[in-house]
């Protein structure tokens, strides 16, 4: 989520060009609930994704509170599922209003052979050894999603990578969160419930995999598409015109389409964060002038 980008170093981070606020609040031991309380504080801080990589397996009355007054503030938690590979509920990923994800196969094509560990890693597969149930991550009715956690390249100290692969939900969760960055960057209208929708709608069927089926329900809406995922919610704040004239208009939406028999008379001014679409029978007079500026950095009117 915060690798440096565009550099031919390492990995490219999935939030790209998005601002991180770092929580010093651990969750080890006694300190679980300042954690909680740490999560609550970024929420009024202004972020809008919290990504929680790490798990319990007990829940309580005021976690539960502060998870909804959290989600209450406009901010969606995304959570890991848990490493253990068991069906047994982990928290804060299986509380409500919480998105919870697990990892999945990604790096190999299905059918690769490897010399010591047999078929391993195939995308898209839940097992990462196929055919060994006991080589996977946690799964249940309450996971939403599931995304890359198997021999990731991780970030270090020291501004570096680290020289072996890691596994696990906690590097699933932040490829989820980083993806509800790029959505809200190219639609900040987003409320969690959207994200969550679009996330979900947009998902990879995994179950039609026959080395899945034994987990069918359990990897909530499949595998996570991050390209369909973005588009989505582009396209979810995007606002369509038809048979319409406009002068001297000003015009700022997350997109802006527009379809058919469309006219621009005087000085007009588009404005996005996606896109400016424009598809037949547009017109533009002499002497009319139109601006097009495309920018996740643009101002835009939710309404």
């Amino acid at each position: 989520m915060i690798a440096s980008t565009d550099n031919e170093i390492g990995i490219s981070a999935i939030g790209y060009n998005c601002r991180l606020i770092a929580s010093t609040k651990s969750a080890d031991g006694l300190l679980e609930n300042f954690a909680y309380d740490g999560m609550l504080q970024l929420s009024y801080l202004g972020a809008e994704v919290i990504n929680v990589s790490w798990v319990s397996y007990s829940s309580y009355d005021d976690q539960i509170a502060i998870i909804d007054e959290i989600y209450n503030n406009g901010t969606l938690v995304v959570a890991a599922s848990g490493n253990l590979g068991i069906t047994r509920y982990a928290y804060p990923a299986s509380y409500n209003h919480v998105l919870s994800v697990t990892g999945i196969g990604h790096r190999n094509e299905p059918g690769y052979i490897d010399p010591e560990l047999g078929p391993y890693n195939w995308k898209d597969r839940v097992e990462v050894i196929v055919g060994n149930p006991e080589a996977v991550f946690n799964h249940n009715d309450r996971v939403d999603f599931c995304a890359p956690g198997w021999q990731i390249t991780g970030c270090i100290l020291n501004n570096s990578y680290a020289d072996l692969y890691a596994n696990g939900t906690s590097l699933s969760a932040p490829i989820v969160a980083g993806t509800c960055g790029l959505m809200l960057s190219v639609n900040h209208c987003l409320t969690p419930d959207d994200l969550t929708s679009i996330l979900k709608n947009t998902a990879v069927n995994i179950y039609t995999i026959p080395e899945n089926q034994n987990y069918i329900g359990m990897y909530g809406a499949g595998r996570l598409d991050t390209y369909e995922a973005v588009k989505g919610a582009g396209e979810y704040g995007t606002i369509h015109y038809s048979n319409q004239t406009f002068y001297a208009t000003t015009l700022s939406k997350v997109g802006l389409s527009f379809d058919d028999n469309v006219t621009m008379l005087s000085s007009n001014n588009l404005n996005a964060t996606y896109e400016v679409r424009i598809e037949k029978n547009f017109y533009l007079p002499l002497g009319a002038t139109l601006d097009i500026n495309v920018n996740t950095s643009n101002t835009i009117n939710c309404q």
